[in-house]
């Protein structure tokens, strides 16, 4: 069969109606500060305090002891709060850098008075100018004009740098006329108000700058971006490169929300630490950044990072001297961009995330065992719970020092249940931060004090009083902190999919996971989700639970720490095995969805001949089991809160769904099988049920959306290079067929089947007789693929092939409108090779199963496309986005699920050459300006979310392809890949599906 995809571009794209669509909600950026965006997000403690400060950083002392009358701010406090080097000079430019001259101390101008233009820093190489009032100069000199200065450097801070066009004055040789933009080596920077762009690896990355807290001049810069922590360490763990279980994967990637908006990378350079990277933000000042340095001293190499071990830095407030990094002899040019932005690549470097995960988990050790202190005065284990975890990590993070009091507040509140129970927790890390941050501004105060004042203590008066002012200031910075602490980190969080091998892997690593993931009980989730096993094996992740698809042969055997605890799902599967080669029979019998008034499909039982007798009744759907074995603790909460018989009995259902599902045979990921069909069949039996329900109120639309969601989970998978060969040649190495392919899985996971075929039947049976010999199979043709009713061309045969084959018949049907001749066949066949193509024709074709298929466009900022303005519209430059990138990422991600599969050295080098050109890929910021990372995901969230959760099957639209959407939440993106079988239940971040041009398009069936 044939492997190569061909163009699936449409002729009929440009008259695709276009559903204007409404802007996205606000990105994090604009309603929290732990943004996640790619570029300058900000910082997860906004403006008050970074989240590392911890004892013996704090800056600011002097200037409540001045406030109380107890001193002046010290000689190392007002030299840092003077500008980089001591001199007036721009953020990120070399203390070398001479200041403009002020307006009124520079020469009488020698034509008309100039525009004013914002003052522009550069450092080009070893030269260094600024730009004022549109002249460049070199110090003081003027050397000559900047063409267009409003176009040039008017806009800095807001995009990219474009083209700085130099006209030098007579005379000037240096630097050369043109474009100093496009002319700039490799480290040069550009700076203008806040920001500052820096070129590394031949583009320009833009860092955004930070003024002193209360105002003053800048302290230096930061940047976040490089993707999810969850997902990297996912990845990671997955091909062995750390040793993580899935929940402490889940704990630090939540500790990183707090800490960078859960972004891998990071660099800050602006605080009293001078320099702190990565997503648990270790620092200079106290250490932890040499020992990620030695850890992993080829990953900061690679960025021109190197240990002098000669050599010492030494800052006044500072518990170490940690070693110099060679070539930066004076800690403070650490600040610079030229800097940060090498801290910032180093930062997401394997070798560097895993040693940064191992200190991570450290301290996660470390909770764990003030957890355990605790856990006898509580009497219950909720503390063991993941979201507990996360919490108390992230205080250890910021405050080791608040941990145990927290803890020991917690545990001496009662708690019924494990909600009740994080109410508890979190009101006690917001107390604790209450009380114990004044404490701690207080005693660092008197140390001060003390400390200038040659070991005398504080007068017991100015001591009252300084308390006063402390708890005034600091117990409102306190309830923020530990405000942010229980928000950012959602009660929803779930164990991280990693794969057997590395969630029971041992040794350092692994160590803390008392015994895998905790009982189901303590985690919960918010709607159903999936994501693959390694090597691509389908699962879900609803509470840690598996809720779609059975692992392919050949796959690791979920763990406990993959969330099933109790072995029940094994043992409802071992029990399938044993009853009957069709397993909708369940053990203790079975029930009828047709009687007890209940609707059957639609149209009637599959394979039903609307012109023929009736056929018997729907096969009997598997008998209800419980709800708990879903593992969705959120749908259990609901379904008990709804209270409603037939509630519970739907969901019932849904759990008994998933046992056949699980139980299925498969090949290539392909369910088989006349259990395939009972499973389409029994879907559309409970869609049915479900929407009979009434209209109720907004935990019955809940439930609904669950369900839903659910059902999308469990629909069979088809692969199309097993598609019949009809609409597939020629010519003979391509297959066209991925628009067929996930039209049946959208049908599918509808409830619908051949039985529903309204089209024209007698030119479909009229192609299948013409073309029998590739259904049947002979010499030259491969026989159609697990035709669960025999191969033929009666009506019976044709409504049990696989979906995407008898599709391929029903669109030549379409086309032969009613005719039953050879030669209506051969015309329907030529017209339909190129239909196929068409977005209205596979609306058409959606039709004929009384299926509504609407065409809707990726349009999240409203901007539309005008020559006149230079705009193109979302869903043009989001296609454009693929057509670039989509090889490159794809690439790397088939290398990386083949490593996830077999884990070998050459598989894993592989990985790593592809791994440039699929970084390059994601960080392609040709959508940027106009839609953001964080708006890209945020639109789908809240646009193709309501498609899911009203009951929707979506099929999504990329560069030169389609698949069929699975799920998606806050962190990923999964779907029904046909184009490789491993790519079944694929899970993609949204930075990637953005990349290949991901919902540029989608078609929504109802």
């Amino acid at each position: 069969m044939r492997t190569t995809e061909q163009s699936q571009v449409s002729p009929a794209e440009v008259d695709a109606p276009v559903r204007a669509i409404a802007p996205g909600k606000q990105t994090r950026a604009e309603t929290a500060a732990g943004a996640r965006g790619q570029e300058g997000v900000a910082s997860g403690w906004g403006t008050d305090e970074t989240a590392h400060q911890r004892a013996g950083s704090w800056e600011a002392d002097d200037d409540f002891l001045s406030a109380v009358g107890l001193g002046s701010m010290s000689v190392a406090a007002k030299a840092d709060a003077a500008p980089l080097g001591g001199r007036d000079v721009a953020p990120g430019a070399s203390a070398a850098v001479a200041p403009a001259a002020p307006a009124a101390a520079r020469p009488a101008a020698k034509k008309p008075a100039r525009v004013k233009h914002p003052d522009v820093y550069l450092t080009l190489g070893d030269a260094r100018y600024s730009i004022v009032a549109g002249v460049l100069r070199s110090g003081k000199e003027e050397l000559g004009e900047i063409e267009d200065a409003q176009a040039a450097v008017g806009k800095l801070g807001k995009r990219a740098p474009g083209a700085i066009v130099f006209r030098p004055s007579e005379g000037v040789t240096a630097p050369a006329a043109g474009d100093l933009v496009a002319a700039a080596p490799e480290g040069s920077t550009i700076t203008s108000g806040r920001t500052s762009w820096v070129k590394h690896g031949g583009s320009w990355d833009k860092l955004s700058g930070h003024k002193k807290r209360g105002g003053g001049k800048f302290k230096g810069f930061s940047k976040y971006g490089g993707g999810s922590v969850r997902e990297r360490l996912t990845e990671l763990a997955r091909a062995g490169q750390v040793r993580l279980s899935g929940e402490q994967v889940a704990v630090i990637a939540a500790m990183a929300e707090v800490e960078t908006g859960g972004q891998i990378a990071c660099v800050q350079t602006y605080d009293d630490q001078v320099m702190s990277i990565g997503f648990k933000q270790v620092v200079l000042g106290h250490g932890s950044l040499e020992k990620i340095i030695e850890k992993a001293p080829a990953g900061f190499a690679k960025h021109g990072i190197v240990l002098d071990h000669s050599r010492t830095y030494v800052k006044d407030g500072w518990s170490k001297q940690p070693h110099q990094v060679a070539g930066c002899e004076d800690v403070e040019e650490l600040r610079t961009p030229a800097w940060a932005i090498k801290f910032y690549y180093a930062s997401m470097e394997p070798d560097v995330v895993a040693a940064i995960a191992e200190l991570a988990l450290s301290d996660l050790r470390e909770v764990e065992r003030t957890i355990e202190a605790s856990e006898g005065d509580a009497g219950h284990d909720f503390f063991n719970d993941v979201v507990s975890k996360a919490w108390l990590l992230e205080v250890y993070n910021n405050r080791p020092a608040f941990t145990a009091k927290a803890t020991a507040l917690a545990a001496g509140k009662p708690a019924a249940n494990r909600e009740a129970f994080l109410d508890v927790l979190a009101e006690s890390i917001i107390e604790t931060y209450k009380v114990e941050e004044p404490l701690l501004a207080y005693r660092k105060a008197k140390r001060s004090y003390k400390k200038k004042h040659g070991g005398k203590d504080l007068p017991s008066e100015a001591d009252a009083e300084l308390l006063v002012k402390m708890k005034e200031e600091y117990t409102p910075i306190g309830e923020r902190k530990g405000t942010n602490i229980v928000t950012k980190i959602p009660r929803t969080l779930t164990a991280a999919h990693v794969g057997a091998a590395a969630a029971s892997s041992g040794g350092a690593a692994s160590a803390g996971a008392s015994s895998g993931a905790p009982p189901a009980a303590r985690v919960t989730s918010g709607p159903p989700r999936t994501a693959p096993k390694a090597g691509g094996a389908p699962t879900t992740a609803a509470a840690g639970r598996g809720l779609g698809r059975a692992s392919k042969a050949g796959s690791p055997t979920p763990t406990t720490d993959e969330g099933d605890s109790f072995g029940f799902d094994d043992l409802l599967l071992g029990m399938l095995s044993t009853v009957s080669k069709a397993p909708a029979v369940i053990a203790a019998g079975v029930s009828q969805l047709a009687g007890a008034g209940h609707a059957g499909p639609a149209s009637g039982p599959k394979g039903a001949d609307a012109t023929g007798p009736a056929q018997a009744a729907p096969r009997a759907a598997p008998a209800p089991l419980p709800v708990s074995v879903l593992g969705d603790a959120s749908l259990e909460q609901l379904v008990a809160k709804i209270g409603s018989a037939e509630v519970t009995a739907i969901a019932g259902q849904l759990a008994a769904l998933k046992v056949e599902s699980q139980g299925l045979k498969r090949n290539r990921q392909e369910e088989q099988g006349e259990g395939r069909d009972d499973l389409v069949e029994h879907l559309g039996a409970l869609r049915a049920r479900l929407e009979a329900l009434p209209k109720g109120d907004a935990n019955g639309v809940a439930f609904k959306a669950k369900v839903y969601r659910a059902m999308q989970d469990l629909a069979p998978y088809y692969f199309q290079s097993r598609n019949i060969d009809i609409l597939e040649a020629p010519p003979a190495d391509k297959t066209r067929t991925c628009n067929l392919t996930c039209l049946g899985m959208a049908l599918e996971s509808l409830g619908r089947s051949a039985a529903n075929f309204k089209g024209h039947k007698d030119s479909l049976m009229a192609a299948a007789r013409f073309y029998q010999h590739k259904i049947v199979g002979d010499a030259k043709s491969e026989a159609a693929h697990d035709a669960t009713a025999g191969r033929g061309t009666s009506w019976d045969e044709l409504a049990n092939l696989r979906l995407p084959d008898f599709l391929e018949l029903a669109a030549i049907a379409r086309n032969m409108k009613g005719a039953t001749d050879d030669d209506a066949v051969k015309a329907g066949a030529k017209s339909a090779w190129d239909d196929i193509l068409k977005w209205g024709f596979l609306q058409d074709l959606a039709s004929d199963f009384s299926v509504k298929a609407k065409i809707k466009m990726f349009d999240a900022s409203g901007i539309k496309d005008s020559r006149k303005a230079g705009t193109k519209a979302d869903h043009r430059r989001l296609r454009g986005l693929g057509d670039k990138n989509r090889k490159a990422v794809e690439k790397f991600l088939n290398a990386r699920n083949t490593a996830a599969a077999k884990g070998s050295k050459q598989n894993l080098a592989a990985v790593e050459k592809l791994r440039p050109a699929y970084d390059a890929a994601i960080r392609d910021d040709g959508i940027d300006d106009q839609v953001s990372l964080t708006a890209y995901r945020d639109h789908l969230m809240k646009e193709v979310g309501s498609d899911l959760d009203s009951g929707k099957a979506v099929i999504v639209g990329l560069a030169s392809h389609f698949v069929k959407l699975q799920a998606l939440d806050e962190d990923h993106v999964i779907v029904d890949d046909p184009a490789r079988d491993s790519r079944a239940s694929s899970t993609l971040s949204y930075a990637e599906a953005r990349a290949m041009g991901y919902f540029h398009m989608r078609f929504v069936l109802s």
